[in-house]
Formats: structure tokens, sequence, C-alpha cells
């Protein structure tokens, strides 16, 4: 009869759970997804809005997006909470955001986006509030 040695059934089922868990998060890290801030309590959905723009030969596109309320909007000041930034390019050629100014905690937001060579990029920004 065959005989296993249970550290050698260890082994090999850490080794497939390595895997598993492995192949699932390369398919995740390849995109340039980004949180600004945390999910709170009683935060409410401000607004969804896209960034766009396409490739130049050769080149790195950059790109800025603002976000501010506009007077006679809104009878209040919302803050902003929270601002995710998903990028719509989930095979690694993506663009990369970054917040420059403003944010969680203020009422506006400036966001930096800049494409890798050769390509563009394409997000979709999410601003949650109170």
């Amino acid at each position: 009869m065959l005989r296993i040695s249970p550290i050698l059934v260890i082994v090999l089922l850490g080794l497939l759970a390595n895997d598993t868990v492995s192949a699932a998060k390369s398919v995740n890290d390849k995109s340039h997804h980004v949180t600004f801030g945390a999910q709170g309590p009683r935060e409410v959905h401000l607004g969804r809005f896209t960034a766009m723009e396409k490739f130049k030969p050769m080149q790195i596109v950059e790109g800025k997006f603002i976000y501010s309320v506009k007077p006679n909007d809104l009878h209040y000041d919302r803050t902003i909470t929270r601002i995710v930034v998903t990028d719509q390019y989930d095979n690694g050629n993506g663009g990369y955001a970054t917040l420059k100014d403003g944010g969680p905690s203020t009422n506006y937001a400036v966001i930096q986006f800049k494409s890798q060579r050769n390509h563009g990029y394409n997000f979709i920004i999410d601003i949650y509030g109170i």
C-alpha cells in the first residue's frame, strides 16, 4: 500500500493554495484603481465622471480633472469623504491617477492623470460625500 507522508500532503496543499491566490491576484494587479479617503456613515454619491484621453504615438498623455460644486447647485456645501478612481484598462496598459489638491474633507478635488507611453487612459471617477 502506498503511504503518503502528512508533511508532503501539507506542502502540496500549500503550493496549490498559493497558486490559486497568486492567479487571482495577478488578474487584479494589472489595473490602476485608486481610492482617496474612506467610506463613512451617511455617505452619498455626489457624482460620476469620466476622464479619457486617446493615445499619442511615442508620447505620454497627461490630463487634469477638477471637481467643484457649481454656485447655486446645492443648498449647502457637501464635504468629500471618498474619491474612487477606476481604471477601465484592466490589462496593465492604463494610466495613473494622482490627487494633486483638495479631496477628502474639502469640497473640491484636482486629480492629475498620466498615461503610459504609447497608451491613453480611461478612468471613471466616483465622488462621495456628506
